[in-house]
């Protein structure tokens, strides 16, 4: 039963593979007769493969020259499974012998430089040249590009003509179409795997946020993204596992998306946790109409909190005068008797004012005096 499984598993998979090349924009350097449809590029990617004769009209056919080159853009990297590439034949079939040595790379660019080698000839000869060649190369790019050169002052081996040529009729790059239940360039069967090898079926590139051989595991816990390679913000409770945004929320005194924003008003409320209940109360008050009115900032809060002993004191004589201010107005009477208690706050003022000596409060005790 597990025999018949994998079977049918890795029939599906092969069976996969399509032409991706088929039909796509190509390219090749010194064609014969230029602007002539019948020796164009375009000629070795249009399916046709039943004249491979010089003038069939089927076949890429260029003039020989030091360098040759012919390549296919299949316009979007792909993982790319194997190549098959016809070469002319009939009656100008002879000019094969000009393929001697030939390769055939994979890149995302034209330039091969920048490209991974698949195949480069170095064995074949004008008795066993073939007509038909296959290569498999598990490699991802978009362009795949035949190549071909004779130096000068390079000895070559026996049956290598003086020039090279790109003739060829067919070129079949075979790899993963888009279809249901298979993902990205390379026919995978995880959603969240972005490359994998066609033959293995094991995962080589997950989808930022995931591990592991079929990308099946998000990243574990503190890490996100490419490769679960980034570490979350240590501010967050939890971070989301594809961008870092902390979605479980921040801890004490942080804001934000990303929880990389001071929460200023928690800070001072957490450092202020163990004053008196009634006193802390107040203070949330203040720090509420202050943050309101004047959008508080970093260092007006700090001078909230570093004052707020002195604050509170103030706040509460403040009040006390107005109590007895009008109570001395209104009741001239009780104004003898409220006289020595208001001494008595006057002078706890002027200690406190002593106490905390800041130019700031001496001018509010000032005010109070005054007023």
């Amino acid at each position: 039963m597990y025999i018949i499984c994998l079977c049918v598993g890795l029939f599906a998979i092969s069976s996969a593979y399509v032409n991706v090349a088929l039909n796509k924009p190509a390219y090749q350097q010194n064609q014969w007769k230029p602007g002539d449809k019948t020796y164009d590029a375009s000629n070795a990617v249009d399916g046709r493969k039943s004249d491979l004769t010089w003038n069939g009209g089927q076949c890429a056919v260029s003039f020989g020259e030091r360098v040759a080159t012919w390549w296919v853009n299949l316009t979007s990297v792909h993982s790319i499974h194997h190549i098959t590439i016809y070469f002319l034949t009939g009656s100008f079939s002879g000019h094969i012998f000009d393929h001697l040595g030939f390769s055939v790379y994979i890149s995302n660019t034209t330039d091969i430089l920048q490209g991974t080698l698949c195949f480069k000839d170095s064995n074949f000869t004008p008795d066993t040249m073939p007509s038909i060649f296959n290569t498999t190369c598990p490699v991802h790019g978009q362009y795949v590009i035949y190549y071909n050169e004779r130096e000068s002052g390079v000895i070559y081996p026996h049956g290598y003509q003086k020039y090279v040529d790109a003739d060829i009729c067919e070129v079949e790059v075979y790899g993963c179409p888009i279809v249901d239940n298979l993902y990205g360039a390379d026919c995978c069967p995880d959603v969240n795997c972005q490359k994998c090898n066609m033959e293995t079926d094991i995962c080589v590139e997950c989808e930022p946020g995931f591990e592991g051989h079929q990308c099946e595991q998000a990243c574990q816990n503190g890490f996100y993204g490419e490769g679960c390679s980034e570490m979350c913000n240590d501010t967050c409770t939890g971070c989301n596992n594809i961008n870092g945004s902390c979605d479980s929320g921040c801890l004490q005194g942080w804001k934000g998306g990303f929880c990389h924003i001071e929460n200023l008003i928690s800070i001072a409320m957490t450092s202020l946790s163990g004053m008196v209940h009634v006193h802390g109360t107040i203070l949330t008050v203040i720090l509420k109409k202050l943050d309101k009115v004047v959008s508080m900032d970093e260092c007006t809060l700090h001078a909230v909190v570093l004052y707020y002993p002195k604050l509170l004191s103030i706040l509460i004589l403040k009040y006390a005068f107005v109590l007895f201010r009008f109570l001395r107005i209104s009741f001239v009477l009780l104004y003898f008797v409220l006289f020595p208690l208001n001494f008595i706050l006057k002078f706890y003022l002027f200690l406190t004012m002593a106490f905390f000596s800041n130019f700031f409060f001496s001018g509010l005790f000032i005010f109070f005096i005054a007023y």
